[in-house]
């Protein structure tokens, strides 16, 4: 990646990388708040709009009481007083006792109308002077208008309780045993059921007491009226008939006006908990019955009406009604949340007669919490509103800092650019290469280290190349292959730590007037490097010049340490040799031991090594030091002489183990029956095994001998 693009990057991650975060954090966190918000404010409304709709059933239960008691002080007041009329002397009647006395009839539509089935409203002819009276036909002409003299003044008792409690009172009734009957305020045109065929009618006769009746739809206007009765008892208690009131459902439950404040999907139902059995034992259960529900006509009227086929109320959620039903069967208010159609509702209801009707409201939870997601809408706009803003001030900044990123890129880019130039006319060889660069900042500190750097570097090619031309030197100084003398399988080996190493090994032939022989030399010169190669080089040369000519083993050695002395002086090197002398089908052996490691023989048939010890010091120490040769007779087949440097028991392994003497001595044992070059073969790779993955430390070589038939 180029500068130019770092340094964008590394403005970019300094300048709008902070503002990014700090963003993405406002967002999450107004988002969070508007949750949270939402959420205490979706709460409190839940919980104040739930308080709300058990204090308005609780008030509905309050007012249906007080208005209960109303209603039944109503009609014992028309008891008492039909009771008392009755029994006294009859007034004058009317020739047209049936009719309304000549009284002007008076239409109201809004109140007394019958409905269509199209929704429309019927307007209905009523008077509120006369009642409309009903007489049977087959009754005794004396003794009917004894009864309508006797009752009739009972329209002034009516027109005042509907002058006082105005809409309270859909129709007063009056039935009598013996078929004579009135409604108040009188309807004209329609007919007229008996009364005594009424179901109130009959249980107020069974009960003989005051009695709130199941709500009916009242056959003329429609709506749904909840019947009230008192018995009308004549002398002894006998009973003589009923007075009753038919009082609206929509007046009584007169909740609108408070709860559509609440919620403006208000469902008002009249339930009832009832048996149901639709589909055999699995579903027999109690159900909530929906006996009536209010309909809303805004253009004409706005009331309850009943339902003409049964219909219960259900639940999205199998059990979520029990709580309900379990309250309506034991006549308890309450509320409960819901599941219903689709949404989450509160249904709070009350019960409003002895028999178990009552009163249920269903209003969406939603709508009690919609203030609460229009706050969170509003939130979520205004952030998105500072989202756009932000968004725009980070523009702002990208542009300028892609604009600082270039201006920059190009004062630093072009010092940089120098330097890469030198680099690569470096590469090519070109150590005249120098840069200018006069900065005074770390550029400038790079350029003229690179300056320095190039004479230095020139200098350690130099010794580079030295260093492999000396090594590839060295490598041509070992012998090729190893020779061929007969009654002995030769093999050797020599690897250096580094490019140059300080051990050798040699293999001179000898021929001093006798069969030929061979001198193998193994030497180890103190160090590492170019300096131990130089004397490994020398001791060489003159240990292969000194051995070809005549004299004693012991003198050769000699020799060559006066002539090593000479180089080694004020060094502190020397040099450690093993040098053995073996002649073509001879059994004996000659060696001299100056400072190095015994070479070793392992006898096959004794399982058993003994060492080539010897009296010497290391070459190069002292130039009059005297050596003695040793020699070993009886040199039997498959014997094995070993003679190595310590780079091989001395290596070491990963924990620090050395390989020692004794796993060299088994790693010649196990392969005493192969030959020279597998034996050597079989102990190096047991060495590079033992070391694992450490690299080598000294130089390791090794001669390999064993005696044939």
């Amino acid at each position: 990646m180029r500068i130019r693009w770092k340094i964008l990057a590394v403005l970019l991650a300094i300048s709008t990388l902070p503002m990014i975060i700090l963003r993405w954090n406002a967002a999450r966190l107004f988002h969070s708040l508007a949750g949270e918000l939402a959420d205490q404010a979706g709460n409190a409304l839940y919980r104040q709009s739930t308080q709300a709709l058990k204090r308005l059933v609780e008030d509905h239960a309050r007012v249906l009481k007080r208005e209960g008691q109303l209603i039944e002080m109503a009609l014992e007041v028309q008891s008492t007083e039909l009771e008392n009329r009755i029994s006294g002397p009859a007034a004058p009647t009317s020739p047209d006792a049936g009719g309304y006395g000549g009284v002007p009839a008076v239409r109201k539509p809004t109140t007394y109308c019958r409905l269509g089935p199209d929704g429309e409203c019927e307007p209905l002819i009523v008077s509120h002077g006369v009642p409309r009276w009903t007489l049977p036909p087959d009754m005794d002409p004396a003794k009917r208008d004894q009864l309508v003299g006797q009752t009739r003044g009972m329209a002034a008792v009516w027109e005042a309780f509907d002058r006082e409690f105005p809409g309270l009172f859909l129709w007063q009734v009056m039935v009598l045993e013996s078929g004579v009957q009135s409604v108040y305020p009188g309807p004209a045109a329609v007919s007229i059921d008996d009364g005594r065929d009424m179901p109130w009618y009959r249980q107020v006769k069974r009960m003989d007491a005051v009695v709130w009746s199941m709500p009916i739809v009242d056959p003329l206007t429609r709506e749904i009226v909840i019947p009230v009765a008192a018995p009308i008892q004549g002398a002894g208690g006998v009973f003589l008939g009923a007075v009753a009131v038919m009082v609206p459902v929509s007046t009584l439950l007169h909740e609108n006006q408070h709860i559509r404040r609440l919620s403006e999907h208000v469902t008002s139902l009249l339930v009832r908990a009832e048996p149901r059995s639709e589909a055999g034992p699995e579903v027999d259960r109690t159900g909530i019955q929906v006996l009536a529900s209010e309909s809303v006509n805004q253009a004409r009227h706005e009331g309850w009406r009943y339902l003409d086929t049964v219909r219960w109320l259900s639940s999205d959620t199998p059990g979520a009604l029990d709580p309900v039903i379990d309250d309506l069967m034991k006549r308890r208010s309450g509320i409960s949340e819901v599941p219903h159609e689709g949404q989450t509702t509160l249904m709070a209801y009350s019960v409003i007669s002895a028999e178990g009707t009552s009163l249920l409201l269903i209003v969406p939870k939603s709508d009690l919490i919609a203030e609460a997601e229009e706050m969170e809408r509003y939130v979520q706009d205004r952030l998105i509103e500072e989202m756009k803003k932000t968004g725009t001030m980070i523009s702002v900044v990208l542009f300028g800092v892609f604009l600082l990123s270039f201006v920059l890129s190009r004062y630093v880019t072009k010092n940089i650019r120098k330097l890469l130039d030198g680099s690569r006319r470096l590469a090519t060889g070109d150590f005249t290469t120098r840069i200018d660069i006069r900065s005074r900042d770390e550029i400038g500190e790079l350029g003229r280290a690179f300056n320095r750097m190039v004479p230095a570097l020139e200098e350690r090619i130099r010794l580079k190349q030295g260093i492999e031309v000396a090594s590839s030197v060295q490598q041509s100084l070992l012998p090729k292959h190893p020779p061929r003398l007969s009654g002995f399988d030769i093999a050797a080996i020599s690897r250096y730590c580094d490019e140059t190493g300080g051990d050798f090994y040699d293999f001179i032939a000898l021929n001093r007037g006798g069969p030929p022989g061979l001198g193998i030399a193994v030497g180890d010169v103190s160090g590492h490097g170019i300096s131990a190669a130089l004397l490994m080089a020398t001791t060489r040369a003159f240990l292969k010049g000194r051995v070809t000519q005549p004299g004693s083993l012991a003198q050769m050695i000699g020799d060559v340490n006066r002539l090593l002395c000479r180089d080694t002086d004020d060094t502190g090197q020397f040099v450690t040799l093993f040098f053995m002398e073996m002649g073509e089908g001879a059994d004996t052996l000659d060696w001299v031991r100056a400072g190095h490691d015994p070479g070793v023989v392992y006898d096959p048939e004794s399982d058993a090594f003994f060492e080539l010890k010897g009296v010497g010091a290391a070459l190069g120490v002292d130039a009059h030091m005297a050596w003695a040769a040793n020699r070993l007779m009886g040199l039997k087949a498959g014997r094995i002489i070993a003679v190595g440097t310590d780079g091989i028991w001395e290596s070491r392994n990963a924990p620090g183990e050395m390989f020692g003497k004794a796993r060299f001595k088994a790693s010649i044992r196990s392969r005493r029956d192969n030959t020279a070059a597998e034996i050597l073969a079989g102990v190096v790779s047991d060495l590079d095994a033992f070391r694992g993955g450490e690299a080598q430390s000294d130089d390791v070589t090794l001669v390999i001998v064993k005696v044939e038939g």
